[in-house]
């Protein structure tokens, strides 16, 4: 059994980056929405974040991969973040 801690994404964006601060838009608007709970759509992430539908599809793949983002089992245009702040 592994029971290494997965990694919160402001542990391993690249931070001070082009890249990283468009991460850092899309895991605000992802995250700090309280009247959402806890699924956002890609267009409303894209909507808050400013980044383009594509730019967020990119970041999702990059962290579902590590289990960093769940896609909604009911929706598949909606996704949440595991990481806790």
């Amino acid at each position: 059994m592994n029971n290494k801690k997965m990694p919160n994404w402001y542990e391993i964006y690249p931070q001070g980056t082009p890249e990283g601060e468009e991460e850092k838009k899309f895991f605000l608007s992802l995250i700090r929405n309280k009247k959402y709970k806890n699924w956002r759509s890609v267009s409303a992430i894209s909507k808050e974040s400013g980044l383009t539908e594509e730019k967020i599809e990119q970041i999702i793949f990059k962290y579902h991969k590590i289990g960093l983002i769940i896609q909604s089992p009911a929706n598949s245009e909606f996704w949440v973040t595991i990481t806790i702040i």
